[in-house]
């Protein structure tokens, strides 16, 4: 069963593409629904989105628990025992600071 949500081929981050946005806004609530467990593994500590991908083929959303959470610390999410990957939110191809933009404010 594949568990990632995806927002196909439409561009994001470009001018005329609001109606995006607001399917982003339903789709990415609607995902998280869907991957996040009733209880979190009780080694997880912290939350982390990770995004990667490219501008050519796309991006993907993931989710990530981690055993500890230091802010002053920048790989405080680089030891995850928990995730969602295999049931990534997708995203279509763009610019990749356009897309970590849209993705920031979306989360917030």
């Amino acid at each position: 069963m594949r568990c990632a949500a995806t927002l196909g081929a439409m561009p994001i981050g470009i001018p005329g593409s609001e109606g995006l946005e607001a399917v982003e806004q339903i789709q990415i609530p609607h995902w998280l629904n869907k991957v996040l467990p009733k209880r979190l593994p009780k080694k997880v500590v912290g939350l982390a989105f990770n995004l990667t991908g490219d501008a050519e083929y796309g991006y993907e959303l993931n989710l990530v628990g981690t055993p500890s959470y230091d802010p002053a610390d920048t790989d405080w999410a680089c030891d995850d025992v928990w995730s969602t990957k295999g049931c990534q939110f997708e995203l279509p191809e763009g610019n990749w600071e356009t897309t970590l933009e849209r993705v920031i404010s979306l989360l917030r």
